[in-house]
């Protein structure tokens, strides 16, 4: 496919800013729906899937659960993951610091992964303090083409 002026390639960074309600997270949604990132892991903090799920929208527009992607709510089934784009909704138990290091680490070693977090306050509750796997993956990811 020959890149266009609007394309935004895999090397190239982006920074999505807007107020609350602004479309920022579906805009996110649908560009890594698309082919540029075959390997996506969203992880879901929120419990966004369950809200969609409830309400009858799907998960993930534009893509079929099971079909184009699949949803994992341990950490341990990621290992057996077999589609290329996954949605984590860690449990609340999983919802823990030490948890959130080891998805981490389970993505730096997957390798050409792009991780999507929606909400990165409910990850790093402490802005000073970031899971040791997460700044790895930030510091020395693109060696491993994986990326935040």
């Amino acid at each position: 496919m020959k890149k266009t002026d609007q394309e935004i390639t895999r090397s190239e960074h982006v920074f999505v800013s807007g107020g609350t309600g602004s479309g920022k997270s579906a805009l996110v949604e649908i560009y890594l729906a698309g082919e540029n990132y075959p390997y996506v892991v969203k992880i879901d903090t929120k419990g966004e899937y369950f809200e969609r799920k409830a309400a009858g929208l799907p998960p993930w527009k534009n893509l079929i659960e099971g079909e184009d992607y699949q949803v994992v709510f341990k950490l341990k089934d990621l290992e057996r993951a077999d589609k290329p784009k996954i949605i984590y909704c860690p449990d609340y138990e999983e919802q823990e610091f030490a948890y959130y290091d080891a998805f981490f680490k389970w993505v730096y070693e997957r390798q050409n992964t792009t991780v999507w977090v929606d909400e990165l306050m409910s990850i790093c509750d402490n802005p000073h303090k970031i899971p040791r796997m997460m700044k790895a993956v930030y510091t020395r990811g693109r060696s491993r083409r994986t990326t935040v």
